[in-house]
């Protein structure tokens, strides 16, 4: 595979050399200006050479049905190299993140109403450890869990303030 795109691009360089020299003989009257221009077209045509040259990662797989796998750096396709030839390998989808209850659903299940009232507590505070402070940057956390504490206070239970903060 990789012969075979050196020698594309050998024919590629060959065929724009021709292309350049006939230009510079068309130009041949505005030599300086004519020089800095051809410059410009051999870098670039150079930074495409290289570019084609190094489109591909190939990396051994190792196993007894593919040989490699392919990585197209142009499109971020992934392929796999077998006997048979190249396969695309499909994109897998993200995983679901599974849904996460409000508070209010939490109170409301029937295991959190079996719970006692330390229990209960302890499962609030362990709620907003894990589901909200998470989520808050944390020089709010103080913050967040007052607001948390105030709005999720259970019926019989006073607001804990920050001395019980989690």
């Amino acid at each position: 595979m990789f012969y075979d795109k050196l020698f594309l691009a050998a024919i590629a360089l060959i065929v724009l050399a021709i292309i350049a020299l006939v230009i510079r003989w068309a130009w041949s009257l505005k030599a300086e200006r004519f020089n800095a221009l051809l410059a410009v077209f051999v870098v670039l045509v150079a930074g495409l050479t290289a570019a084609w040259l190094f489109r591909y990662d190939v990396t051994a797989a190792g196993g007894r049905t593919a040989s490699s796998y392919v990585l197209d750096r142009w499109t971020g396709h992934v392929y796999v190299v077998d006997r048979t030839g190249r396969t695309r390998l499909a994109a897998q989808p993200e995983p679901r993140q599974q849904q996460v209850p409000s508070w209010p659903e939490v109170v409301s299940s029937p295991e959190f109403q079996q719970l006692n009232r330390e229990q209960q507590e302890m499962a609030r505070q362990q709620y907003f450890q894990d589901i909200v402070a998470p989520q808050v940057p944390p020089h709010r956390l103080d913050q967040a869990w007052e607001q948390f504490d105030a709005d999720t206070a259970l019926p019989d239970t006073p607001p804990i303030g920050l001395k019980g903060k989690p």
